[in-house]
């Protein structure tokens, strides 16, 4: 008897989508996204006003994930990511403030993240002049 089922053909495997880490994470990113412009202030977690720490606090709590309301402790956290391995709604960690981690930003790609500054919450360049030469490492979170 001859079998008169089409043969299998190969697949390749499906491409990876390099936009994100998870829904949770581009939620927590788009929580931040819409306080563009809130002012800064010192130990702010929301939402009048926000310190870094806060902001991302704040906004990964939109998302339904618990973090601390500090940048070295959220250092401490979730999985080590190489530079050239960021995605929109990672972690991204610079010393401004002394040795280690002492602010942290929401990746929104690569080459930019959202932080609370002294200038309020905003977007940044990750590899400009000044925030270049503070980086000290990302996590992926979520």
């Amino acid at each position: 008897m001859r079998d008169r089922r089409r043969p299998r053909t190969e697949r390749a495997p499906p491409r990876r989508r390099r936009v994100g880490r998870g829904s949770r994470a581009l939620a927590a990113l788009r929580a931040a996204r819409a306080e563009l412009g809130r002012p800064y202030a010192w130990g702010g977690a929301g939402p009048s006003s926000f310190d870094c720490s806060g902001l991302v606090m704040w906004s990964f709590r939109r998302a339904g994930i618990s973090l601390p309301h500090s940048s070295q402790a959220m250092f401490g956290l979730g999985r080590d990511l190489r530079a050239s391995h960021i995605r929109a709604g990672d972690l991204v960690f610079f010393d401004t403030a002394g040795p280690g981690p002492t602010h942290v930003g929401i990746a929104l790609g690569r080459s930019t993240f959202i932080s609370a500054t002294t200038h309020g919450v905003r977007v940044q360049s990750t590899w400009d002049s000044y925030w270049g030469d503070h980086f000290v490492g990302a996590r992926s979170i979520a």
